[in-house]
C-alpha cells in the first residue's frame, strides 16, 4: 500500500504516496477475486448439492427441505470464510509485512485507512447475509433510503440464496413507507445486539492487547482507547480481524447491518417506530407553546428523508385527531408542525 513508508493521517500525504488509488484498485481486485473464489466452490459442489436434493426427494423430502436449508446456512458461513481469506491474502502483507506490532504502529492512527479496511472486512465477512436479507424483504431494498443508492446496494445483491425469512414475515412490511424495527432486527440478526457496544469492544481490545504483552490506554471519559503494545510483539498468531480490532476498526462485534451501512454510506436507518417516537416528542414540545404554528428545522438533513417522514407523521396525527373530535379548539387540532 505505501511501500513501507509511515502512513500519516493527512489527505495530502495520502495523495503523495498514492494511497487513495491503491485502496481503490485493491478494492476492485479483492472483490473480483472473492467472487471468483466463491463461484469456483459453488461449481465444484454443485453435483453434490444436486445428489443431496434428489436423495431428499426419494426419502420423503421435498427437495427444498430443512436439510437443504441447513446446508445453505453452512454455505453462507463458507462463503464468508472464503471472502475473508481472499481479503487477508491481499492486504495482510501490506498491513503487517514483518508480522510485528511495529507494522501496525505505522498506520494505527490513520483514520481513513482504518475506515477503508473496516469496510472491506465487514463486507467480505457479511456480504452473503446482507444479500439474504435483501432477498427476503424486497420492500426494504426498494425503500426510499436505498432508492438513491441502487448502484451501491446492487454490488451486494448478486447471486441467488434461500431467503432468511418466510413470505409471511416479509409481508409484515408490505406497504410501509419505512421499514419496521422488528423487521430490520430479524433480517440482520440484531435481536441480541449489545446495548453498550463500547464496553464489549473495549474489553475485547484489552484481551487482545494482553496476548501481546501490552495494554489499552483509555482517554478521559473512556470514549477512546489506543493500544500500547511493544513494537517487537509478534502478531502472526492474530487473525486479520483481531489486528483490525486492536487498531480501532472494531469489526469483531459488528455484523451484517454494519456492513450494509458502511457500503451504502448510511449512518442512520430510519424506521417507522423511530419517526413515530420522535414525532410524538416534537408534538409534545409544540403543545407547550401558545402559537398556532410550530416550525421544525432539521440541521444536516442529508437526503431529507427524515423530514419528509415526519411531515407524513404529523399530517396523519392531525387527520386522525380531526376525525376523532369536532372540537376545533383542541390543541391537537391546530395546524401540524411544519418541517
Amino acid at each position: 500500500l505505501t511501500g513501507g513508508l509511515p502512513v500519516n493521517d493527512k489527505p495530502y500525504m495520502d495523495s503523495i504516496v498514492g494511497l487513495p488509488v491503491a485502496k481503490f484498485l485493491i478494492t476492485l481486485e479483492v472483490r473480483e477475486a472473492a467472487d471468483a473464489a466463491v463461484n469456483k466452490v459453488i461449481r465444484n459442489s454443485s453435483s453434490t448439492s444436486t445428489s443431496w436434493t434428489t436423495m431428499g426427494g426419494l426419502f420423503g423430502g421435498s427437495g427444498t427441505s430443512s436439510s437443504g436449508g441447513r446446508k445453505k446456512e453452512l454455505s453462507l458461513k463458507q462463503e464468508s470464510d472464503i471472502r475473508v481469506s481472499v481479503l487477508e491474502s491481499y492486504i495482510r502483507s501490506a498491513l503487517v509485512p514483518n508480522e510485528t506490532w511495529a507494522d501496525v504502529q505505522r498506520w494505527q492512527l490513520h483514520s481513513r485507512l482504518i475506515m477503508w479496511a473496516r469496510k472491506e472486512y465487514l463486507l467480505a465477512k457479511h456480504k452473503a447475509h446482507v444479500r439474504e436479507a435483501f432477498g427476503a424483504a424486497p420492500k426494504l431494498r426498494s425503500s426510499k433510503q436505498f432508492a438513491g443508492r441502487k448502484g451501491t446496494v446492487a454490488k451486494v445483491l448478486s447471486g441467488d440464496r434461500i431467503p432468511l425469512l418466510s413470505n409471511q414475515q416479509e409481508n409484515d412490511n408490505d406497504g410501509a413507507r419505512l421499514p419496521r424495527t422488528a423487521l430490520v432486527q430479524r433480517l440482520f440478526g440484531m435481536e441480541d445486539w449489545a446495548k453498550n457496544k463500547l464496553g464489549v469492544t473495549r474489553q475485547r481490545m484489552k484481551v487482545l492487547a494482553k496476548r501481546l504483552k501490552g495494554e489499552i490506554i483509555e482517554f478521559r471519559g473512556g470514549a477512546m482507547g489506543v493500544a500500547n503494545i511493544p513494537p517487537e510483539s509478534d502478531v502472526s498468531k492474530l487473525s486479520l480481524g483481531e489486528i483490525l480490532e486492536l487498531a480501532r476498526a472494531h469489526v469483531e462485534y459488528s455484523g451484517p447491518f454494519n456492513a450494509l451501512c458502511e457500503e451504502a454510506d448510511i449512518f442512520q436507518l430510519w424506521t417507522e417506530e423511530y419517526v413515530e417516537r420522535l414525532g410524538s416528542y416534537i408534538l409534545k414540545r409544540a403543545k407547550r407553546h401558545e402559537a398556532n404554528e410550530t416550525i421544525v428545522v432539521e440541521v444536516g438533513a442529508g437526503d431529507g428523508l427524515l423530514s419528509e417522514s415526519l411531515r407524513h407523521y404529523f399530517q396523519k396525527v392531525h387527520s386522525d385527531n380531526t376525525k376523532a373530535s369536532n372540537r376545533q379548539t383542541s390543541e391537537m387540532s391546530k395546524d401540524p408542525p411544519r418541517v
